[in-house]
């Protein structure tokens, strides 16, 4: 041992101490003490995807704004991902919306009726209707079918020979429901004589 320590010198053990280390490679510096590697200590782009634990990443480690639109994936966002009553009307575009059914019949004022009102040409065309979607068709001389797209068996209805404005005319009109269309009425336009002729009328549903 005398021997061995004569040779010792500062140098001789900084050297064996570098063989060491070059020889032992990584496994020499895992003995890293805790809190010893920091942000200086990372290279740029170190940290790869692959290198990120699954779930490690939670809402409290996301910057406000962090994760902007173009970052998230087509079809990502689905229905089951979307908060009850998160999407309000001022963030919906109207355009995209089709017309709910029934729902733009407009209530009588004071009243709880709905009102459904057509302007019906002599060629059985709708000239107009209240609401919108009225549709019409001639079957003959005279002869039409109204079809106000909803049940009318509960309803009343009221027909008139009319020009274009609502304007009353001579002539006579008379309805019936539809014989195998629930939702329409058979109608027939006859003149002064009572002979069915073709002519403009106009059509209304209480229900």
């Amino acid at each position: 041992m005398k021997q061995i320590r004569k040779r010792l010198t500062y140098s001789n053990v900084m050297s064996s101490i570098a063989v060491f280390l070059v020889i032992g490679g990584g496994a020499a510096f895992a003995a890293l003490g805790k809190n010893t590697v920091g942000t200086k200590q990372l290279k740029k782009n170190a940290v790869t995807t692959a290198k990120i634990k699954n779930g490690a990443v939670v809402n409290g480690k996301l910057g406000s704004g962090a994760v902007s639109t173009d970052k998230i994936a087509d079809s990502a966002v689905t229905t089951g991902k979307i908060a009850n009553d998160a999407v309000t009307g001022d963030k919906v575009s109207e355009s995209t919306l089709g017309e709910v059914p029934t729902a733009s019949f407009a209530k009588v004022a004071g009243s709880a009726q709905n009102v459904y009102t057509a302007l019906i040409g002599s060629s059985g065309t709708v000239i107009r209707s209240v609401p919108v979607g009225v549709t019409s068709l001639k079957l003959g001389t005279g002869i039409y079918e109204v079809d106000f797209h909803r049940p009318i068996a509960t309803c009343t209805w009221f027909v008139a020979p009319s020009g274009d404005d609502f304007i009353p005319q001579l002539g006579e009109a008379s309805a019936v429901p539809r014989a195998g269309n629930e939702n329409a009425l058979f109608v027939d336009r006859a003149n002064s004589a009572g002979s069915l002729t073709d002519g403009d009328f106009y059509a209304q549903l209480y229900c």
